[in-house]
């Protein structure tokens, strides 16, 4: 998560203490005092200067959580809603209305008060999320030497960097594009209302006659009701509430924007092995070719695997040292991208690699292609060893291994949830053979299949969805998935199985390896959106109102304040709610609830 998204609900500055006591203190004595004050003048108690003074004591014991900030505010020339209620609660006092200046300045305090507590319950919520998060980053500075320095304080613009093997401790973006948008607007919208309330209080006094007092106080209530409090705390709220929800579930998202991205996702992209199946294959079968016998074929099958860390590589090693076999060192190992390996054993090249390879290598016979389309049918995977072709030696094939991997029992639902959480389209990406990939689809009920594919054509594949869909996720779990992961509007590992690469690379982790987690992130992204456009509208349409109202001198400082107390707290209640959702029923979606598909895989001929 990066240092704006873990700060964004501070964004407002309203002169937070860190010490909860000494606020919740002031704000008690403040309305304490007020309710004396009032108490006094409505029943006639006593002298009047006594009333007087309960008021001019509750102000300065709510001022002294706005007024500091707004200090602070305008010593950089910013002009915030501490500044604003500053200017109101002084206006009010110079013309006369010291209990309205009192109420103002405590229901103020108040609100920020609750808003600190609702803010605050979401952050306990996430708090063990952000300890897994690098504290420190390693800044570079203009002599070139690297210093680290706590994240919080890591400047816009700042080059970092991460050494091999570190987590990275800032993704280099600012905020959610709702919230980046709320910044600007809260930028300009500031000092356009100061500049309007002094002229609804100069102009109808200088040209028209009006009471200087009357049009004084309207623009006073004027700069109460404009403070943009609701409109301000709508996203980030809604953002750190919808992925302390998410982290509950055991998926983990990077910051607001990808949230946000990840609820305008229209297709999704997986990988096969270790998404859709279990990414725990075995040898299923060995079908030595020639005069090999089974055990020499695993002896020098996992002669070159020992060297590679893929998961098929893995399951032949496994099975050779499930019956004792025992191998010399290969040498001159070379992986090939999206075919398998070579290298050399007892003085021969050897290679084990996919159909595609032993194709290449011009080693396919009718009988071979006969047994490898057996398997493929199967929805297994093969790998196929031989001797490699050189000098004075046409090579051949040696043996065929069979490797099965079940499929995940969540997928058939997940795919069900996906569709209903409003994916349009899921397709397969895979390095494995196309027979392979096209039985794991049907099985699965994916959209589209594609196989045979290196790093370099995933991408490319990629593209092609995010020029039909515009946002499009990408589920793997290896390194060869990396590069696609991060061209997709959201990328998401498998974070129990994945590997460091591809979980760094991710926008978006399921520490469960579940998939059922991606739709249900889908549709409470969705969720958050949506509150967010609301909270920004409603907030939007009450300043509206009551703008109006305080320019016709229909409304008072007291409602005024009662209006953006309200409407805070109402967005704040209503982004909370995200903490609560439950996108879709625990019980797995039956066979007759699931979506039907309108489109059969679509095979890519290899």
């Amino acid at each position: 998560m990066n240092t704006s998204e873990s700060k964004s609900c501070a964004s407002c500055e309203h002169g937070h203490d860190d010490t909860p006591l000494p606020r919740n203190a002031l704000v008690i004595a403040s309305g304490a005092l007020l309710t004396c004050g009032m108490l006094m003048q409505w029943l006639k108690l006593g002298p009047s200067w006594i009333a007087t003074t309960c008021f001019a004591l509750a102000t300065l014991a709510g001022g002294l959580l706005v007024f500091p900030a707004a200090f602070k505010a305008l010593k950089k020339a910013r002009f915030d809603m501490n500044v604003l209620m500053t200017v109101a609660v002084t206006g009010a006092w110079l013309v006369g209305e010291g209990a309205e200046g009192a109420a103002v300045v405590f229901l103020f305090a108040l609100s920020e008060l609750l808003e600190s507590w609702s803010v605050g319950r979401a952050r306990r919520a996430i708090a063990s999320l952000l300890k897994l998060t690098p504290q420190t980053a390693l800044v570079r500075g203009s002599d070139g030497v690297a210093k680290e320095v706590p994240v919080t304080e890591v400047a816009v613009g700042a080059e970092i960097s991460v050494r091999s093997g570190s987590s990275v401790p800032l993704d280099g973006e600012q905020k959610a594009p709702t919230q980046r948008f709320v910044d600007k607007f809260a930028t300009i919208y500031t000092p356009t209302v100061f500049v309007i309330a002094l002229l609804v209080a100069l102009l109808p006094p200088l040209f028209t006659g009006g009471v200087w007092s009357e049009w004084t106080y309207r623009a006073l209530v004027l700069l109460v009701i404009a403070c943009p409090c609701a409109l301000v705390i709508a996203t980030p709220v809604s953002i750190v509430s919808g992925l302390t929800a998410l982290a509950r579930r055991g998926v983990l998202i990077k910051g607001g924007a990808y949230l946000e991205a990840v609820g305008k996702l229209r297709a999704l992209a997986v990988d096969k092995t270790g998404t859709i199946t279990q990414g725990k294959p075995q040898v299923t079968g060995v079908i030595p070719i020639g005069d090999v016998t089974e055990d020499e074929v695993l002896r020098r099958a996992a002669a070159i695997d020992a060297h590679s860390e893929h998961p098929l590589a893995k399951a032949v090693v496994t099975a050779a040292q499930a019956k004792d076999i025992t191998w010399s060192e290969a040498t001159q190992y070379q992986s090939v991208t999206g075919r398998g390996a070579t290298a050399v054993i007892d003085g021969h090249p050897h290679f084990i690699g996919n159909h595609k390879m032993a194709h290449e290598l011009g080693l396919c016979s009718p009988e071979i292609e006969a047994r490898l389309a057996e398997i493929e049918g199967k929805g297994q995977s093969l790998a196929i060893l031989g001797h490699a072709p050189h000098e004075g030696c046409a090579g051949a094939v040696l043996g065929i291994l069979s490797i099965g991997d079940t499929m995940r029992p969540e997928v058939s639902n997940a795919l069900a949830l996906l569709h209903e959480s409003g994916i349009k389209t899921v397709v397969m990406l895979s390095g494995d053979n196309q027979r392979t990939v096209d039985a794991i689809a049907r099985q699965a009920g994916i959209d589209e299949a594609y196989g045979d594919l290196i790093p370099e054509q995933k991408i490319e594949h990629i593209r092609r969805l995010m020029a039909e869909h515009h946002f499009v996720g990408m589920i793997g779990d290896g390194v060869n998935d990396a590069p696609a992961l991060a061209l997709a509007s959201v990328g998401i590992a498998m974070g129990a199985i994945g590997s460091d690469t591809a979980i760094e690379t991710a926008d978006m982790a399921l520490m469960k390896d579940d998939l059922t987690r991606v739709a249900e992130a889908i549709a409470l992204g969705r969720r958050t959106l949506r509150i967010i456009q609301f909270n920004v509208a409603f907030a939007l349409v009450v300043k509206a109102i009551f703008l109006v109202l305080a320019f016709t001198g229909h409304t008072s400082l007291w409602l005024a304040i009662l209006a953006d107390t309200g409407a805070t707290l109402l967005v704040i209640m209503n982004a909370l709610r995200l903490l609560h959702t439950t996108p879709f029923p625990t019980s797995p979606i039956t066979p007759d609830q699931r979506v039907e598909r309108k489109t059969k895989p679509i095979t890519n001929t290899p």
